[in-house]
């Protein structure tokens, strides 16, 4: 491995640490030890008031509860979408993943994770930011077959490619 997580990529200075950045870095590390983690097959996402009542859900409504609470507060957020590389540590890994964007005028959209506690991780592929958990669904459709007998496995696997490494 080439330490993708240890820093190979620029990450923008959150070492401000400002008060907003500070209470918005607690709210990503409150959601995490608050909320489990639970891998959801269901279609569609949480309402941010369900996700607070089971206080557990995926990737997907553990972020739009943040962006839906940060909205509510003032702050610009928008719900991401993609993938996250993962050496065994993380949760939502081996599939897709969501988080929170947030704006901050000093330092223009931020990454929180709060299903890992992350902020601003190189490990965070994005794929879409959105305004809302439906349009960053990257495919829909239906599947064919004998009711209860078809099935679809899907399955993401992020591995680093040794080239990568050295071209960086």
């Amino acid at each position: 491995q080439c330490g993708l997580s240890a820093g190979m990529m620029a990450v923008p200075p959150l070492a401000r640490f400002d008060t907003q950045t500070i209470f918005l870095l607690r709210v990503n590390a409150l959601i995490h030890k608050q909320f489990e983690y639970e891998a959801r097959y269901e279609e569609g996402v949480q309402t941010p008031a369900d996700t607070i009542l089971k206080r557990r859900g995926a990737c997907r409504d553990l972020a739009w509860l943040m962006v839906e609470g940060l909205r509510r507060l003032g702050y610009a957020a928008m719900f991401a979408s993609g993938y996250i590389y993962s050496n065994g540590s993380v949760r939502g890994a081996g599939a897709t993943h969501a988080w929170c964007e947030v704006f901050l005028p000093d330092l223009g959209w931020i990454e929180l994770d709060p299903t890992n506690g992350l902020a601003e991780s190189p490990d965070l592929i994005r794929v879409a930011t959105t305004r809302t958990p439906t349009q960053a669904q990257p495919v829909s459709g239906a599947i064919r077959g004998d009711p209860g007998r078809a099935r679809l496995h899907v399955s993401v696997d992020v591995q680093l490619v040794d080239a990568f490494c050295e071209a960086a």
